[in-house]
């Protein structure tokens, strides 16, 4: 089997190597005090020294898109370019095996984050991109299976057979979602409204997960649409890109919404 980025792990582990020796014997002096100038002098080296493993790894990354190579994180064109014949490749291994079995392969490496250290922040930026997409292409698929993908908060996915709910009839949900608000807009409004702190800060409820399904149970949207608006709210740390509170003018337009219907009920 072939190991990918080796060129790029043994550029790693000669800068840990370094940086110890630096660290024993020219960031400290001889009485192995810390020097006064040493944090300067630290961080220039590191500064330096990591250009070598960026370098590294960005010659690496080159390399196999050329050679049209799949690796997680590639380039979401690279993927698809490869994904029908790793999916037969896939298949072929065991009869009971589907695309739902191979997509559930591919989430294993990981789902958004790329744990290799040491990457450049412009080049993991584009990896995080390319991750993306593959998430949106995924879910897409698994949908035309009848399966819902749901993001976990430890870069992990559920993947879920769709069962449809017969308390809700379509034609409520048809008539629903074509209201006043888009589903994304009555996101905004329960958190205006307090009810996404309620919920989040409920003794019952420990997760994201859980606060998209008491959503669902009150508005019959679906938990797995639900989540990704959510889950940049209370996760700070992860991509807001997905938050229904990106858009700021939403946000005060749907605000404004509210109040204007504040002072007609007060009239």
């Amino acid at each position: 089997m072939v190991v990918l980025f080796e060129k790029t792990d043994y550029e790693i582990e000669l800068f840990r190597d370094d940086a110890a020796y630096e660290s024993a014997h020219v960031w400290t002096n001889e009485k192995h005090y810390i020097r006064d100038d040493a944090g300067e002098i630290e961080e220039d080296w590191i500064n330096n020294r990591l250009k070598i493993v960026h370098s590294t790894f960005e010659k690496e990354y080159d390399s196999y898109v050329k050679k049209r190579k799949y690796f997680y994180g590639c380039p979401h064109e690279l993927y698809l370019e490869t994904f029908k014949e790793r999916l037969s490749l896939h298949l072929s291994k065991h009869e009971d095996y589907t695309l739902i079995t191979f997509i559930e392969s591919e989430f294993k490496d990981g789902v958004f984050l790329f744990n290799r250290p040491y990457v450049s922040s412009e080049k993991m930026q584009k990896i995080q991109a390319s991750l993306r997409k593959r998430y949106e292409f995924l879910v897409e698929r698994a949908q035309e299976e009848k399966y819902n993908i749901i993001l976990l908060e430890n870069d992990k996915v559920q993947i879920n057979k769709i069962v449809k709910n017969t308390l809700i009839d379509d034609d409520d949900l048809i008539e629903d979602n074509s209201g006043a608000f888009e589903i994304k807009e009555r996101i905004i409004v329960l958190y205006k409204l307090g009810i996404l702190d309620y919920l989040y800060n409920h003794p019952e409820i420990d997760s994201v997960l859980r606060i998209a399904k008491a959503v669902k149970s009150f508005t019959g949207f679906n938990f797995t649409t639900v989540q990704p608006y959510i889950n940049p709210i209370f996760n700070k740390y992860t991509d807001q890109s997905g938050s229904a509170l990106k858009d700021k003018g939403q946000v005060e337009k749907i605000q404004k919404h509210l109040d204007d219907h504040v002072l007609k009920a007060k009239k």
